[in-house]
């Protein structure tokens, strides 16, 4: 706790040398008073329900130095040879790009903001454009319906991570797209954290997105940073989709393996509004994916998918709430995980059903394949149900590769390893395959397989095949 308390000193002395002198703006208020409430809290233990499978010990003993995202504008021509290669094995093909490396937008090696302003997607929070809303200390910020943030903030009165994370977050990323707009590419958002020398590094982003009536849009948001170096990636994302929108959305985590990541989300879906979002999980010491969904308006559908890709002794939590409070409306969830080394996951997911969400559909099933003797997984589906005419069901599986599928490819010719691969790539394609976009799908399927190449030599230690 005392070198958080350090590091938040240190954020409020580099935001003072930013701004003019003059009374505390209230966003400098409302930081104070979030990590205020982060103290009172503290930190998440093991005691508590929703923790009780997830240990912060050793992020506990860590100490970070918090960078601003998005503070500045950067040219390629800074980046170092490493960074750049990370960007290029990062980046989509077929895809737009907003490149930001350790907090700064890469201007150079990002879309043109223009060329998206007439597709109607306006871009607002980066500094040194003329779509910017201001800095840190501007009052005039573009920020999605005020009763949903509010709505977010009562949410998480009890997570001291939440208010972690607006304590030391300062700009904000927002995408509007315009009300009958449809954004012809998918637009990729890169996230890097690559800082290889001195003490580790913690940033905490918040990205915004609205979609107005009638709109559709694909989007790709990656976070990834350098192998080597420990690091803490605590992003915000916040997503409303108005009447008859329509959103892919992807939310990419592939850091390194001595790093942390918790993510927060919250979704507000309206009328007729349809998503399909995926939680991508292979990078990380530790992580931990936290989404919350309010679904308001009759007639939406929704599929929240996961996947976790693991080996080593990496650990993934997916902690998810689905809340219906209008009814008429569809929303699945399908979680998988594969689990190699000594790695362990993590699937606790909540649906309520309000007293007036008549007629509501809801799924959710987590399903895991351990390739391991090793490797764990903890699955908690719930359901709260206060209606009387709705279908809902969830459930759970564990279980491993089938040896004689296993054998029947060797007896093909293939190794073990790779039938081993073959087999579990399977398993996850079913994820992959929900989406209908070829060009998501192409690119999941090309990350799927760079994640098996590195977990093969973790494959072997299932002794029961």
């Amino acid at each position: 706790m005392d070198s958080l308390v350090s590091a938040f000193e240190k954020l409020n002395q580099n935001i003072r040398a930013q701004q003019s002198a003059g009374a505390m703006s209230m966003a400098s208020v409302d930081r104070q008073q979030s990590f205020e409430n982060f103290q009172k809290l503290g930190l998440p233990t093991r005691k508590l329900e929703s923790w009780k499978y997830t240990s912060l010990k050793s992020f506990s003993e860590k100490v970070f130095n918090p960078i601003v995202w998005n503070n500045k504008i950067i040219k390629s021509a800074d980046l170092n040879l490493e960074q750049k290669n990370q960007i290029i094995a990062a980046a989509g093909e077929d895809f737009d790009h907003l490149v930001f490396v350790n907090g700064g937008f890469v201007e150079d090696l990002s879309v043109s903001l223009g060329g998206l302003a007439q597709q109607g997607l306006v871009v607002q929070g980066l500094s040194g454009n003329n779509q910017f809303s201001g800095d840190i200390g501007d009052k005039k910020r573009p920020v999605l319906d005020q009763q949903f943030s509010n709505e977010q903030d009562e949410d998480h009165s009890t997570d001291a991570m939440f208010f972690l994370q607006k304590a030391f977050s300062g700009f904000e990323l927002n995408l509007k797209l315009k009300k009958s707009s449809t954004l012809l590419r998918p637009l990729q958002v890169i996230n890097l954290l690559d800082v290889t020398t001195g003490p580790a590094q913690m940033m905490q982003p918040v990205l915004k997105i609205h979609l107005e009536e009638n709109s559709q849009m694909t989007l790709l948001q990656t976070w990834t940073g350098s192998e080597a170096s420990t690091y803490f990636i605590q992003p915000r994302i916040e997503i409303e989709l108005d009447k008859n929108s329509s959103l892919n959305w992807i939310d990419q985590q592939k850091i390194g393996r001595r790093a942390y990541f918790v993510g927060h989300q919250s979704v507000l879906l309206n009328e007729a509004s349809n998503l399909k979002a995926l939680s991508y999980q292979s990078g990380g010491l530790l992580s931990r994916q936290q989404l919350k969904v309010k679904i308001c308006g009759h007639h939406s559908t929704s599929q929240f998918l996961g996947l976790n890709v693991l080996g080593y002794n990496q650990h993934s939590d997916q902690n998810t709430k689905i809340q219906f409070i209008d009814g008429q409306s569809t929303c699945e969830q399908l979680y998988k995980s594969i689990l190699a080394g000594e790695s362990r996951s993590v699937f606790s997911g909540m649906i309520k059903i309000n007293p007036k969400a008549q007629k509501s559909y809801s799924t959710q099933l987590n399903k895991n394949l351990l390739l391991s003797d090793k490797a764990q997984c903890d699955s908690e589906p719930q359901l709260e149900i206060e209606a009387d005419d709705v279908k809902a069901n969830h459930g759970s599986t564990v279980g491993q590769l089938s040896a004689e599928e296993v054998f029947y490819l060797q007896s093909r010719g293939l190794s073990k390893e790779k039938s081993m691969e073959m087999l579990s790539f399977g398993f996850a394609a079913d994820v992959v395959e929900r989406f209908e976009n070829t060009i998501l799908r192409s690119y999941l399927t090309k990350s799927l397989k760079s994640e098996f190449e590195k977990m093969n030599s973790e494959l072997p230690k299932a002794k029961s095949l």
